[in-house]
C-alpha cells in the first residue's frame, strides 16, 4: 500500500516484524516527516553530521509519534541499543508516551515492564526503550542522570524541562557501548519535540536560529502543523475553527 511506509527486519527471534507509519495523505507525500525520519536514521549510521533533532509546532503535528517511530526502528536495526524517553513527570509519560508506543508495537514482538516505576520496552534483540521522568523539583542536582548510559535520548515537550536537564543529556548521550558492537556505533542521537513557547532558553536554542537561518551544523530543526497530520479528523478540524 503506497500510503504507508513499512519497515521490515528479521529479529533475533527469527520473526519478521513490521512497524507501520503513514507518510502520505490524500496522495501527497508528507515531506517533512520523511526528511526528518531519514535524516535521523542516517545520523545514527554516521551518514550525516546531525546529532540534535528538534521537531516543533502546534498541537497534533505528529511530532511525538514520529520520534517514537524513529526510536523503534533504530532499536530493530541495532541490537542491544539503549534509548531513554524523558518528560517532566512520570504521570505525563504514562498518559502520553506509553499508549503511543503500544500502538506502534502492535504485531511487533516485545516485552513491556512497568514495575516499581521502572518502565521500559524490551525487544528480542536486546534493545530497550526506557521511560524516565525529569522530576526536577525533587532532584535539582539531577542525581538520577549521573551514571546514565544510553545511545538515544528523546526529550518530549522540551519546553517543560529545565535547561540543566538538556545540558546533562548532551553530556550523557552516546555513553552506552553495546555488547559485541564496534565502539562508537551507532552515533549518539538526541530527539526533541516542542510546542510554541515563551520559555527563553528553548526559544534561543531552537526558534531563534531557525528563523534567522543560523542553525548549527550538528542540528536539524523542522517545524510542522496539524495540517500535515493525516490522522486528524474533519470533526477535530471543524471544532478547532470555533
Amino acid at each position: 500500500n503506497r500510503r504507508y511506509y513499512f519497515f521490515r527486519i528479521v529479529c533475533n527471534c527469527n520473526k519478521t516484524c513490521t512497524i507501520m507509519y503513514r507518510f502520505e495523505v490524500d496522495g501527497k507525500p508528507l515531506v517533512k516527516q520523511i526528511k526528518f525520519f531519514e535524516a535521523a536514521i542516517e545520523a545514527l549510521a554516521g551518514k550525516n553530521e546531525y546529532m540534535k533533532f528538534f521537531f516543533g509546532g502546534g498541537i497534533r503535528g505528529v511530532k511525538t509519534y514520529l520520534c517514537l517511530y524513529t526510536i523503534i526502528v533504530a532499536c530493530k536495526i541495532y541490537p542491544n541499543l539503549r534509548a531513554h524517553i524523558i518528560r517532566n513527570s512520570l504521570p505525563s509519560l504514562i498518559r502520553t508516551i506509553v499508549p503511543s508506543i503500544k500502538k506502534l508495537l502492535i504485531g511487533v514482538d516485545h516485552k513491556y515492564n512497568a514495575s516499581a516505576g521502572n518502565i521500559f520496552f524490551r525487544f528480542p534483540n536486546g534493545s530497550e526503550i526506557h521511560l524516565m521522568a525529569e522530576s526536577f523539583d525533587s532532584d535539582k542536582e539531577l542525581n538520577r542522570f549521573k551514571g546514565l548510559e544510553t545511545n538515544i535520548i528523546f526529550l518530549e515537550q522540551i519546553e517543560e524541562l529545565n535547561e540543566l536537564t538538556y545540558d546533562m543529556c548532551i553530556a550523557r548521550v552516546g555513553s552506552y557501548v553495546r555488547p559485541n558492537a564496534p565502539l562508537g556505533e551507532p552515533k549518539p542521537l538526541i530527539l526533541s519535540t516542542m510546542n510554541p513557547t515563551h520559555v527563553n532558553w528553548v526559544r534561543d536554542l531552537i526558534y531563534v536560529p531557525f528563523v534567522k537561518n543560523e542553525v548549527p551544523d550538528d542540528t536539524y530543526i523542522s517545524m510542522i502543523t496539524s495540517d500535515e497530520n493525516p490522522f486528524v479528523t474533519e470533526y477535530q478540524r471543524n471544532n478547532w475553527k470555533t
